[in-house]
């Protein structure tokens, strides 16, 4: 009854409420999937919290002069770090490809990781996107597709994708 009512009086996080729309149990479960190391589990809460450190995120706290991305001079925001900026759009198309491969279809990956109503996402395409973000976070803004793809292969050849 006690853990009943206690936990009955918990909101929702804020995310949540700015975001109905969004399917939350999925995000939830992606965040916390097995398969991720804790570095990408906290990455991908910090993006999903939108608490990520951009440059647009420095800025508006004062802890940097620009906005923009270093690279492109775009303001950089989370969508464009990991998905709009030209130096990782590369990546990202690879990373789409390798999806479409593991699930053996064409795919919407960008609109499908949240969307009510699509299929979940297997074990191994959680774990291609964790490893995207974890590269995107380390390397940015010196990124390269034929890295990313060296180090798929590499763990690929040591057994180490799901």
């Amino acid at each position: 009854y006690i853990y009943t009512h206690l936990m009955g009086s918990i909101q929702p996080p804020k995310i949540e409420l700015e975001n109905p729309h969004q399917n939350w149990q999925k995000i939830w479960k992606y965040i916390n999937h097995k398969s991720l190391s804790s570095n990408q589990k906290c990455l991908w809460f910090k993006i999903v919290h939108n608490i990520y450190p951009t440059n647009e995120r420095l800025y508006r706290t004062n802890r940097r002069l620009d906005p923009n991305c270093s690279f492109c001079h775009q303001v950089e925001n989370v969508e464009h770090r990991f998905i709009k900026c030209s130096k990782t759009q590369k990546s990202w198309k690879l990373l789409l490809e390798l999806l479409a491969i593991v699930s053996r279809r064409k795919k919407n990956y960008e609109n499908s990781i949240t969307t009510p109503g699509r299929r979940s996402l297997s074990k191994t395409e959680v774990w291609f996107l964790g490893q995207y973000i974890e590269y995107i976070h380390t390397q940015y803004p010196h990124t390269d597709p034929r890295e990313f793809a060296a180090i798929i292969n590499r763990k690929r050849c040591n057994n180490e994708i799901p």
